[in-house]
């Protein structure tokens, strides 16, 4: 019985190394599409950003009305001056959006007319295995 118990209890170990691993893995993958979505945004290129997000995101809003927001939202700020990751959760299940992959980041930025800027950007793992943008907020 004793090795019974020793034996779940190193699968046990293993698998939620395992699960961390994983979800390491993704943090990463995530924060690297969400490095090469903010180049875009930042050099102006819009169109480029919805055309980068993922397929819920272009199913939500019209190209066009996703580079009349974003300019909306990003003209009384400026330019980036620099931007830092605060915080990147993994996680299944985010209210109102589909069952899948979500990384949900957060960075502090400054920008040239607004020094005080968080940021909240969320990549998902799309059916391609390929992360991208599903959802950006400014605050």
């Amino acid at each position: 019985m004793r090795k019974l118990i020793s034996m779940l209890l190193i699968t046990s170990a293993v698998l939620c190394a395992s699960v961390r691993a994983e979800s390491g893995d993704a943090v990463r993958q995530a924060q690297e599409a969400a490095q090469r979505w903010f180049a875009s945004a930042d050099a102006g290129l819009y169109q480029k950003t919805w055309e980068q997000a993922a397929i819920p995101f272009q199913q939500a809003v019209t190209e066009a009305e996703w580079e009349t927001a974003l300019r909306t939202v990003r003209a009384p700020i400026g330019d980036v001056q620099n931007r830092s990751l605060i915080s990147a959760t993994f996680t299944e299940k985010l209210p109102g959006a589909p069952k899948g992959q979500y990384v949900v980041m957060q960075y502090a930025s400054k920008y040239t007319k607004k020094a005080d800027v968080t940021e909240t950007v969320i990549p998902m793992l799309s059916e391609d295995g390929i992360w991208r943008v599903s959802g950006y907020f400014v605050k």
